[in-house]
Formats: structure tokens, sequence, C-alpha cells
């Protein structure tokens, strides 16, 4: 990633000394896998909307209904 169009200050707020700061929070275990806790935003941007991060997954998956 670049950057943010037009937006220099989300831009150095996200890519910082050559890492991309995505707000997940993770753990490693002792074999160098990854999984993910948390997220430190509340909300995610996706294609210009603004939806919570629970809700990403209804988008990709047939099988999971809202309740």
């Amino acid at each position: 990633m670049k950057g943010y169009f037009e937006n220099p200050k989300a831009t150095a707020e996200t890519i910082r000394d050559g890492w991309l700061y995505t707000g997940d929070v993770a753990v490693a275990d002792k074999d160098g896998v990854f999984t993910i806790l948390d997220r430190k935003k509340e909300l995610l941007n996706y294609e210009g909307n603004q939806i919570a991060p629970g809700m990403s997954l209804l988008r990709f998956y047939s099988w999971i209904s809202p309740s």
C-alpha cells in the first residue's frame, strides 16, 4: 500500500517506518502462527462504507446469516 488518496495524515498514522499498522491485535504461538484477537478500531472502511468487523464476514460467506 502506498497510502491513502489525498490523505497524508491517515497515511502517516497507518504506515510508519515501513510497517503497515492495520489496527489488528494478534498473538503468535511458539510455532509462529498468528491469531487475531481483536481490533483497535471499532469500524472498518470497506469500499467507502463504515462496517463493524464481524459484519464483514456476512458479505463473503453465504452460509452465515445475521440474527
